[in-house]
């Protein structure tokens, strides 16, 4: 339309042609804007080399821009980017840095090596940063991450809010730009919760009480995975100054195939 003001939300522009139902290609068909930026652009995706991640990833390599694989395994991220070069005539530049979110050290020594490796090789700027990892501990035993925090919780959402906030002043120089959260209905379910939305709750989440931490079980941990995909989206970093257009929340819904342990 004439004199229409361009969004710039752009990569979200055709959004409203896509379906539950829609794969990879149909998101790329549908927002042709948002994959040229992104073409000129760097893109990082944590969880890269298993389930929904792999097909993530291989659809950001295809659109040509920089695409940093966010794993703990170099030799998974190493079989992912050999299968991109494998698969596409002229995929996107791929690289590998090392990331384990059950260490906010390790988030800390991500963000730090992404700076250095940007600015030592001209990277384009960062406008996208999809925090796609997950787990679901199935043995049903409480463990925690290297900073004490549940593992599920600490892994699906501290890690991911703790890297979000480093990497958030290149997201903001590059705007606009995207986070975008795999989120979850899961806590939809008997097992899930709807009460995240106070300092008592996410405390009791992040580390249990002694008890809770004995009795832990397969219903427990599944309740853990469903509250942490569900406090993603409140617990969002607000936007800054109200209704920046960098912020969307976009939760997942849907059954994959996938290894995630």
């Amino acid at each position: 339309m004439k004199g229409r003001k361009k969004s710039a939300g752009g990569m979200l522009g055709g959004a409203s042609a896509l379906s539950k139902w829609s794969r990879c290609e149909d998101v790329i068909r549908a927002l042709p804007e948002g994959c040229e930026e992104l073409r000129h652009a760097t893109t990082i995706i944590t969880g890269p080399t298993t389930g929904i991640g792999v097909n993530t990833a291989m659809a950001l390599a295809s659109l040509g821009g920089r695409l940093v694989l966010a794993a703990r395994s170099e030799a998974k991220a190493e079989a992912l980017k050999a299968q991109i070069e494998a698969s596409m005539s002229n995929p996107g530049p791929v690289s590998w840095i090392e990331l384990d979110l059950r260490s906010l050290r390790s988030v800390a020594a991500f963000a730090q090596q992404f700076a250095k490796m940007s600015d030592a090789g001209g990277w384009p700027p960062l406008k996208c940063l999809v925090c796609n990892a997950g787990i679901l501990n199935i043995n049903g035993r409480y463990q925690a991450t290297a900073d004490g925090f549940e593992e599920t919780f600490g892994v699906n959402h501290l890690g991911h809010f703790y890297l979000t906030r480093l990497l958030l002043p290149r997201l903001r120089d590059a705007a606009p730009s995207r986070v975008v959260y795999v989120s979850s209905g899961s806590h939809l379910g008997s097992f899930g919760t709807t009460d995240i939305e106070n300092s008592d709750t996410l405390h009791r989440l992040a580390k249990p009480d002694e008890d809770t931490r004995r009795r832990f079980g397969h219903r427990e941990s599944y309740g853990a995975y469903c509250w942490s995909k569900l406090v993603r989206i409140p617990t969002f970093p607000p936007p800054e100054p109200p209704h920046d257009p960098m912020w969307r929340g976009c939760p997942l819904h849907g059954i994959f195939m996938t290894d995630m342990s």
